[in-house]
């Protein structure tokens, strides 16, 4: 947190880490969850599509339960730009993931809640 506001893109960019890692280990087998690859998505403006489109790639690498990566990415019209890394550990079936923005050191934990 920065001022008491989360960085947004790195905020989207946790949630989205989480949501598509756990996604991956729910398609699985029993095996230990695999949640290592290269993810990545754009989004453009309906208002005004001749702007830059927005978007990010995350990257993560698995060795047992340790989890570790990096993302980058841009809001659209790249009005902001960060990149950063990621940490966390294999909890059972669910990622718990750490994100650090290399552009403001806002971190941000993405762990599940129930």
């Amino acid at each position: 947190m920065q001022g008491g506001r989360i960085n947004p893109l790195l905020a989207l960019v946790a949630a989205v880490t989480l949501l598509t890692a756990c996604a991956t280990a729910a398609d699985a087998p029993s095996a230990q969850a695999d949640f290592a690859g290269t993810w990545s998505v754009e989004w453009c403006s309906k208002n005004n599509p001749n702007l830059d489109c927005a978007g990010f790639v995350v990257t993560l690498v698995q060795e047992g339960e340790r989890l570790s990566g990096d993302f980058g990415g841009a809001l659209v019209n790249l009005r902001q730009v960060d990149e950063g890394l990621i940490v966390g550990t294999v909890v059972g079936r669910t990622a718990v993931l750490t994100a650090q923005s290399n552009r403001n050191g806002t971190v941000v934990l993405c762990a599940p809640s129930g």
